[in-house]
């Protein structure tokens, strides 16, 4: 990144830097290894839903499996579910747990510590979910 000519990373307007994000991990990443099953669902919380994208890892089965939590990179301003799926997905399979991936609400229109509290909510959701997420 520092080799690519353009302004230093700090001078880039965040929506441009979020865009060049998405587009970069789209092609440097690819569409992922296929998994057992992706589930979305909508974490309430009291500043909105949370997205989680459960990943089950292939030949898995029905049975049990211990939970991983993922919250993305990218300082809590850039990325999203969307942009780590192939890295959540190769976890997933490497790692036979199921794992959740977190989005959270990102900063500078959110703050700290709004990014930090979507992935304690989420969490937490998880957690009091285990049973019918079949996790340990």
């Amino acid at each position: 990144m520092l080799a690519v000519d353009g302004p230093p990373a700090d001078e880039v307007p965040i929506e441009q830097a979020r865009a060049g994000h998405e587009a970069e991990s789209e092609n440097l990443s690819g569409p992922g290894e296929p998994v057992g099953d992706v589930r979305d669902v909508s974490v309430p919380s009291p500043q909105g839903d949370v997205p989680v994208r459960v990943y089950r890892p292939r030949d898995a089965g029905e049975r049990t499996l211990p939970l991983v939590v993922y919250v993305h990179g990218g300082g809590w301003m850039v990325g999203s579910i969307e942009s780590f799926d192939t890295v959540v997905r190769a976890l997933t399979n490497a790692s036979n747990a199921v794992v959740a991936s977190i989005g959270y609400r990102l900063a500078r229109q959110h703050p700290f510590p709004a990014g930090r509290d979507d992935g304690v909510c989420g969490t937490r959701w998880l957690a009091a979910n285990a049973a019918e997420l079949d996790v340990v």
